[in-house]
């Protein structure tokens, strides 16, 4: 651990001290889970999210340098140090201040996370997120079901250059006739279905709230979400095989029973979910993320590798989309700053074979995340996506220590090699 020394403060009655504990929790969890994530809260506040992120990651930063009394793992600051490094080279390379710019507002998420973790992870925050988690839920069942019985929009809003409508309960920028695709209060149903993916993912990660958690990520289907599915599949495959036979036979029964039942609800499931599992051309329908690689590599070279193509003449390249795949960091701004990402990425799938067996379904949930949103370097996900990249690397930091202690224990009995190997697998 490393630690800084800091003046001593005089100790408060226990009645303060728990006030300010509150206040400080209270800060971090709105501003990390609520404030930053929701496009709908900056339109409505009139606040780009530059000067909000500016403003709310200071006071964040110090709460969080004060809870954590100014003590983190080395680990931590040594990869800062080298982020910072990667962020510098980038800028030399492309001669701007984004690639610096970048790297500076993801170590101060890191430092908040890893700070702040205490009162960001606490079964208080925890319950609550998933609290909020099943409102952005429940309102988003509301939605669909209002939409489906022909109900208007009733209002419309402007984000981020992209109509958004509201129905009753959620915002929306998906519409057919009367089905949506319901966003809560963000920009797009995916945006949604992240939120609900990380909120679960953090859950997982403490094993708390797991029935609960359960049924946020298979309601979260409602979104309409591709990668949804595929992650609540994951769900399935990490939860052993009995809890996984008895989710998918629930999850046929009433999905069967309610196309049956409403011809909204087959219309919904066949839309958004059947045709886009459709192999056309050799791919999935509703992948819109392959050929942004194909793109890619047609596209990639020296001048991009090093400076990215938002600095080395962007307007040649206007009509490629190129925002959502692996490689988008890399052709936006080079590889310097992508490198954090891709070192994240293969981490995030060690993770997933070989981490413990609690945390293997967070990493995958959060490397397929990435994979198809690389937003590390979000303004709006970035704090979100840091806590549960911090919670991962403690939680098996702590389990690898727990096991090397207890293999020491049992090691002094005259156990063979395999007899070790099993006990270290079931610890």
């Amino acid at each position: 651990m490393l630690t800084i020394a800091v003046d001593q403060e005089t100790p408060a009655s226990s009645v303060e001290v728990r006030a300010k504990g509150i206040i400080a929790r209270t800060i971090l969890f709105v501003t990390c889970f609520i404030v930053l994530p929701s496009y709908v809260i900056h339109y409505y506040i009139g606040v780009q999210i530059n000067e909000l992120f500016a403003v709310l990651g200071g006071v964040c930063v110090l709460i969080a340098l004060r809870a954590g009394r100014w003590r983190t793992e080395r680990s931590i600051i040594y990869a800062l140090s080298g982020l910072w490094l990667l962020g510098v080279l980038g800028s030399l390379a492309s001669g701007a201040w984004s690639q610096l710019l970048m790297v500076t507002g993801l170590a101060v998420n890191v430092l908040i996370a890893a700070f702040g973790w205490r009162l960001l992870v606490d079964a208080t925050s925890l319950k609550t997120l998933l609290r909020f988690a099943t409102a952005l839920l429940v309102g988003a069942v509301i939605a669909v079901a209002y939409a489906a019985s022909g109900g208007p929009a009733l209002s419309s809003i402007d984000l981020v250059g992209r109509e958004s409508y509201f129905y009753l309960s959620t915002f929306t920028n998906s519409v057919w006739g009367n089905l949506i695709r319901p966003a809560g209060l963000f920009d797009e149903p995916g945006a949604l279905a992240m939120y609900l993916t990380i909120a679960v993912a953090l859950n997982e990660a403490f094993r708390r709230n797991r029935r609960w958690s359960a049924i946020v990520l298979f309601g979260g289907l409602i979104s309409g979400s591709l990668a949804m599915l595929f992650i609540a599949v994951s769900y399935l495959l990490f939860s052993g095989a009995r809890r996984a036979l008895y989710f998918v036979l629930v999850a046929v029964v009433v999905t069967i029973g309610a196309m049956t039942y409403d011809e909204n609800i087959a219309s919904f499931v066949d839309r958004f979910f059947l045709k886009r599992v459709e192999l056309v051309d050799g791919r999935l329908s509703g992948d819109n993320r392959s050929h942004q690689v194909e793109s890619f590599f047609d596209v990639v070279d020296v001048d991009i590798t090093l400076r990215g193509a938002k600095v080395s003449g962007y307007e040649h390249f206007t009509g490629i989309d190129q925002s959502s795949h692996p490689f988008s960091i890399y052709f936006g701004y080079g590889i310097f700053v992508w490198i954090p990402y891709a070192a994240i990425i293969l981490w995030l799938l060690f993770g997933s074979l070989f981490f413990a067996p609690h945390l293997r379904f967070s990493c995958f949930a959060l490397f397929l995340t990435l994979l198809q949103r690389p937003y590390i370097y979000s303004m709006y996900w970035g704090l979100m996506i840091a806590v549960l990249l911090v919670t991962i690397y403690r939680l098996q930091r702590r389990t690898s220590q727990s096991v090397d202690g207890a293999l020491e224990d049992v090691s002094s009995t005259g156990l063979t090699e395999a007899d070790l190997g099993f006990v270290k697998k079931n610890i």
